[in-house]
């Protein structure tokens, strides 16, 4: 095995059958970063159901990446802001439909006042 130049590495886990392998993936040292995506047919990656697996991502100091659909301003602030507010705003990393300006920092104020 050759030493790897990078100092820090993400996993991407798509799939329910992709969290068989968390544990062994939380004990890489580099990984940094994780971005979960539930897959086909599943609840929202921002859905309650896999709080359980944000929770053991950011408790073991790594950073969570999310996927937020929504169908307006309203919608996407309803599916973040729980999210936010169980685990704060550091760490997570939303990515998040098109918006204008005035939209985003709508977006931004819940995340402020729970750790932002």
């Amino acid at each position: 095995m050759l030493p790897s130049p990078q100092k820090h590495a993400f996993c991407h886990l798509d799939g329910p059958d992709c969290i068989t392998h968390l544990d062994a993936i939380l004990g890489i040292e580099k990984t940094r970063l994780i971005q979960w995506t539930p897959g086909a047919g599943q609840a929202g990656a921002l859905n309650r159901p896999w709080y359980p697996l944000s929770g053991r991502i950011r408790a073991a100091g790594r950073g969570l990446w999310l996927r937020v659909t929504g169908d307006n301003l309203r919608d996407i602030v309803q599916r973040t802001e729980p999210l936010v507010r169980r685990y704060g705003s550091h760490g997570v990393f939303l990515r998040l439909p098109d918006m204008d300006q005035r939209e985003g920092d709508a977006l931004l104020a819940p995340a402020t006042m729970h750790g932002g």
